[in-house]
């Protein structure tokens, strides 16, 4: 076990490979590890689709597991085009021009590379509130129950 809780890091740690995997292998922390807006990642979990059953006789529909034949996109495409529905808006402080408020959001992803899935990972993307809001995306190794 090691002496600390928390693991944070900023971008500049977050797209080398080797300290990603440093992080993931420490047993306990809780990691929060800034990553750059083009990090390629997926939704994991099958997509289930209806299909005609084949069967002769009575016309029936099955449900299969769809191939999943999409590429992986950059998080922060993923970010944008998810609907305002399932963001959440946190005021994190009073600032000299009024309060300061972000909305945020998280999503199971799975990361990749070299073409293949290497690991499920939460992902937290946050952004302004505005009319040009920007944002970043942090991975978090914590589990589901954290908030």
């Amino acid at each position: 076990m090691l002496p600390f809780r928390y693991v944070v890091a900023d971008g500049l740690d977050g797209h080398r490979p080797e300290v990603l995997q440093a992080v993931e292998d420490a047993i306990g922390p809780i990691s929060f590890v800034a990553i750059p807006a083009d990090t390629r990642c997926g939704l994991p979990g099958p997509v289930m689709q209806t299909k005609p059953s084949t069967d002769p006789g009575k016309r029936r529909t099955t449900r299969v597991v769809a191939a999943r034949e999409q590429e992986p996109i950059a998080v922060e495409t993923l970010a944008t085009s998810l609907h305002d529905g399932f963001w959440s808006r946190r005021q994190v402080s009073e600032g000299t021009k009024g309060p300061m408020a972000y909305e945020c959001t998280k999503r199971q992803v799975t990361l990749g590379g070299d073409g293949l899935p290497v690991r499920t990972v939460w992902l937290v993307m946050t952004r302004t509130v505005g009319v040009n809001p920007s944002s970043w995306d942090s991975l978090r190794n914590a589990p589901v129950r954290t908030r």
